[in-house]
């Protein structure tokens, strides 16, 4: 019999390190798991805590965009949570901390979406490239590098309308996980959504064509809340789309 592993457990547990060891056998495989499920510790947390209809990380919801009036910056889910607002996904909060909620339409991304795809004005008349020159998101992008982007934002936009919904993000990619990359919507207290700041022209897209109910990722839920939640998970399994 081979007592060499026994040696070094023995070893272990004398020095204190049992734990360290441990870790260090573990870590790879649980690396290996994380990567490819990303939620599992969100998930089980919430489920333990909360039941089998807690929230999952980066789960699919279902909205009407017109109920979403609000947005909540990433500077407050960072305050609230300590999390980037990707990686909040899913949390349950005491939603009397957040203070810094703003009106959507007061948003310079959403109004110049509606003054170009509602009102007809041409993206350089709203100001759309002087933003970007100032935001520096984008990088240092040139003028014809903007032009490029709006038009692309143009054909999708034509894309969405001659489809009539939002497709879903594992209907744009397969491998997509949940709705990583979605409109990222939080839910209060009362089942008010509210604008997460992630797909500004998804959202806006879908409120000037009156969608009824969009596919969205999840954000931080209030923790009075979650009863809320079946139906949010439900109401895209029947017609959704522009309105009748």
């Amino acid at each position: 019999m081979d007592i060499g592993p026994i040696k070094k457990i023995s070893k272990h547990i004398r020095n204190g390190t049992a734990g360290t060891a441990l870790w260090n056998i573990a870590k790879k495989p649980w690396r290996i798991v994380q990567k490819r499920y990303p939620g599992m510790p969100r998930d089980l947390f919430n489920i333990l805590r909360y039941g089998p209809h807690a929230p999952r990380f980066q789960e699919r919801i279902w909205v009407n965009p017109a109920d979403v009036r609000e947005f909540i910056p990433r500077e407050e889910i960072k305050r609230v949570t300590g999390m980037n607002r990707s990686d909040s996904s899913g949390l349950v909060i005491d939603w009397d901390q957040v203070r810094d909620v703003r009106p959507v339409a007061e948003d310079f991304r959403m109004a110049y979406c509606f003054g170009h795809w509602r009102d007809g004005k041409s993206w350089e008349e709203l100001g759309v490239y002087d933003y970007m020159l100032q935001t520096k998101k984008y990088g240092h992008l040139t003028l014809d590098d903007m032009a490029t982007r709006y038009a692309e934002l143009d054909r999708t936009f034509q894309e969405i309308r001659q489809e009539g919904r939002l497709k879903t993000r594992d209907e744009i990619n397969s491998g997509n996980f949940r709705e990583q990359d979605g409109i990222l919507i939080h839910i209060g207290d009362d089942g008010t959504p509210f604008f997460g700041g992630l797909g500004y022209h998804r959202l806006a897209i879908a409120k000037i064509l009156e969608f009824d109910s969009i596919p969205a990722c999840i954000g931080v839920v209030g923790n009075k809340a979650l009863d809320r939640l079946p139906g949010l998970r439900a109401a895209g399994s029947g017609a959704f789309g522009k309105r009748p």
